[in-house]
C-alpha cells in the first residue's frame, strides 16, 4: 500500500512538472509583436527591442515592418552595418516608405556615418539625373477643383494648383 501510495505521488509530481515545462517552453517561444518591439524602442530598451525583432524575424522573415524595428534598434545602439544590412532587408521585402524610413530619428546617431550616408544616398531622388523633359508614368492622382496630386511610378509626386506645380 505504501508503494503504491509512493507511486501515485510520484507519478503526480511528474506530471506537474512536465505541464510547467510546456507552459515555459510555449512561453519562451512566443513570437514577439511590431507593438512589443516598438515598446521597447519607446522605452530606450534597445537591446532588448534588438532581441525582440530577431526572433520576431526568425518566425516571419517576409515582414518589412519587423526588419525596420529591427534597423532602429540597431541604429540606437550604434551597430552601424547590422542597422544599414536591417534597411536593406525591410525595403528588399517591401517596405513602402524608403525615405520616410531613412528620415525616422533614430537613426540621427548614425546619419552622418558614411555607411549610412552612402546607403541613403541611393534613396535620394534629387541626385537622380533625368535626361530632357520626360516624366514617369503616374500610377495614382487625385483631383479636387483646381488642385491636383499626381504619385508617379518612380515614387516622385506633383502637386497642382491652378498654374503653380510643385514637384517632390
Amino acid at each position: 500500500m505504501t508503494t503504491l501510495l509512493l507511486c501515485a505521488l510520484a507519478t503526480s509530481a511528474c506530471e506537474k512538472n512536465d505541464t510547467g515545462r510546456v507552459d515555459q517552453v510555449a512561453a519562451s517561444t512566443q513570437v514577439p509583436s511590431p507593438q512589443s518591439i516598438a515598446q521597447e524602442l519607446a522605452a530606450g530598451n534597445y537591446e532588448n527591442a534588438a532581441r525582440a525583432a530577431e526572433q520576431a524575424i526568425a518566425a516571419n522573415p517576409a515582414d518589412a515592418e519587423l526588419h525596420l524595428l529591427l534597423a532602429r534598434a540597431e541604429a540606437r545602439l550604434q551597430n552601424i552595418g547590422a542597422a544599414v544590412a536591417a534597411l536593406q532587408a525591410s525595403f528588399d521585402t517591401g517596405f513602402h516608405d524608403p525615405r520616410g524610413a531613412l528620415n525616422n530619428p533614430d537613426f540621427d546617431g548614425i546619419r552622418s556615418n558614411p555607411i549610412f550616408v552612402k546607403f541613403a544616398s541611393q534613396f535620394d531622388r534629387k541626385q537622380k539625373v533625368v535626361s530632357g523633359p520626360a516624366r514617369s508614368k503616374p500610377i495614382s492622382s487625385i483631383r479636387a477643383g483646381d488642385v491636383s496630386i499626381i504619385e508617379n511610378a518612380d515614387g516622385s509626386s506633383r502637386i497642382r494648383a491652378g498654374d503653380i506645380e510643385l514637384e517632390d
